[in-house]
């Protein structure tokens, strides 16, 4: 019978030695005074090495059965969570009474036969007219008229960035940095743009036209000292005559056949320039802002933004605008983040893309205020990386160079995993106690059924 039990141990278990037995990292043993032989560290969780030996479950990898939280023993400790508030003004209502019906509507039949005189084509056959059957009703829509001033000409340019770049967010910050330099200050009203190399304006720039920018982090107000300048030069490309869309949308044959879509990309970058100023975008023309509407798990929260694109129609250009919903990383600790995470999987060995998928996390730290990408969370706890470090005369732990240099900013939870927010060529080793997740981090991944449940039920809300 026993044997029997053993077994089946070992067969659910990955193979681990019979319980009660165990190895040097028996139960109660602690990462400080080294890892289990042929285990992954559990970080100061309780009971490094479990019942099974090794500590996987059947060989899956996943991270280790009962190390988190287990039934009414507590689970791995992190700095205390932080009160997030939530949105909570309720979606307002379309206005009451019946709608305003446009007086354009009533000359749509006119469009239809000014096309009759155009030449006929099998590509594009014309509509013969518009049904007339059955009762007419009125239907409110998520399109809004635009309003073009007349002879209204649309100046384009190319934005040439040396040196050059082709990251589209390093593109993004070199561009947000340009719009607070004096020198372009009478510009930024009258221009908007791509954030990357296509730039738009409703008066011509003299030229030639280019300014040194120095290049500043997001959320900093002055460069570092060892900040990178930039040459961004505005060239012009070209005219856009407005009065030729006019002319197309309101049925002049003469225009049937123009190429619109130059002018209707620029108008679509003047209808989304103050969102992509003051919002989050995510994805072609969609804008995100703060904040959050509610937390949907796993370190994840539901933003609310709107889609907004320009669509020609019946002698009028309009705008139609749509409500949605995004995921966002959870601004907070790292070290709490890291903590929940090992506690909600049960232990679990976290990295990168266990919690945050494909999600470009950056952070700040806590002790200089800088803000860095995450480029990996480690397996080690800061007792345990040791690096060489000259200003101490020798290899040093990550405790004792945080113990020494930074007396003020003592490691409160030192069974935390370190993260790197250095390079591959110049590793910087930090606690994840000393790092905030920045706000407004777009989550890029798949997420869980319970999280979709949530999404769906937070999107699905009526307006009052």
């Amino acid at each position: 019978m026993s044997g029997r039990g053993d077994r089946g141990r070992a067969r659910g278990r990955g193979g681990g030695a019979p319980r009660g037995r165990g190895d040097s990292g028996s139960r109660g043993s602690s990462p400080a005074h080294g890892t289990p032989r042929g285990a992954s560290p559990s970080f100061g969780s309780r009971g490094s090495s479990p019942a099974g030996g090794s500590g996987f479950r059947g060989g899956r990898g996943e991270g280790f059965r009962g190390g988190g939280a287990p039934r009414g023993r507590g689970g791995v400790r992190g700095p205390p969570p932080e009160q997030v508030h939530y949105a909570s003004e309720p979606i307002p209502a379309p206005p009451e009474g019946p709608a305003t019906i446009d007086a354009r509507i009533n000359t749509m039949q006119l469009g239809v036969e000014k096309f009759k005189k155009a030449p006929k084509s099998v590509e594009h056959p014309l509509r013969p007219g518009f049904g007339s059957l059955g009762a007419p009703i009125v239907v409110r829509a998520n399109f809004f008229a635009l309003k073009i001033r007349p002879g209204l000409i649309i100046h384009e340019y190319r934005v040439d960035i040396t040196p050059k770049t082709d990251i589209n967010r390093l593109k993004a910050r070199i561009l947000a940095c340009l719009e607070d330099l004096p020198a372009f200050a009478q510009y930024k009203l009258d221009v908007a743009h791509d954030k990357s190399e296509k730039l738009v304006a409703n008066r011509a720039l003299p030229q030639p036209l280019d300014f040194e920018v120095t290049f500043v982090e997001e959320g900093e107000t002055t460069p570092r000292p060892n900040a990178k300048t930039y040459k961004v030069e505005i060239v012009k490309t070209a005219e856009l005559d407005t009065k030729q869309l006019t002319q197309h949308v309101g049925g002049d044959l003469a225009n049937k056949d123009i190429d619109i879509n130059p002018i209707v990309s620029a108008i679509n970058l003047i209808i989304q320039m103050q969102s992509s100023r003051t919002g989050i975008r995510v994805g072609r023309n969609r804008h995100f802002f703060g904040p959050p509407v509610q937390s949907i798990g796993n370190g994840v929260e539901a933003w609310r933004g709107y889609y907004a694109s320009v669509r020609p129609a019946w002698n009028t250009m309009m705008v139609n605008i749509n409500v949605c919903m995004t995921a966002f990383v959870e601004s907070k600790n790292l070290g709490t983040a890291i903590a929940q995470f090992m506690q909600g999987s049960y232990g679990a060995v976290p990295t990168l893309s266990r919690m945050f998928q494909k999600s470009n996390l950056k952070v700040k730290t806590l002790h200089l205020g800088y803000r860095k990408p995450v480029r990996a969370i480690l397996g080690k706890t800061p007792d345990q990386q040791t690096f060489e470090c000259k200003e101490m005369g020798g290899t040093v732990t990550v405790a004792e160079y945080f113990k020494k240099k930074y007396p003020n900013n003592p490691i409160e939870y030192p069974h935390l995993p370190l993260v790197d927010i250095g390079t591959s060529e110049k590793p910087n080793y930090i606690p994840a106690e000393l790092c905030q997740i920045i706000r407004a981090i777009p989550f890029r991944g798949k997420l869980d059924d319970r999280q979709t449940s949530d999404m769906l039920r937070v999107a699905c809300q009526s307006p009052k």
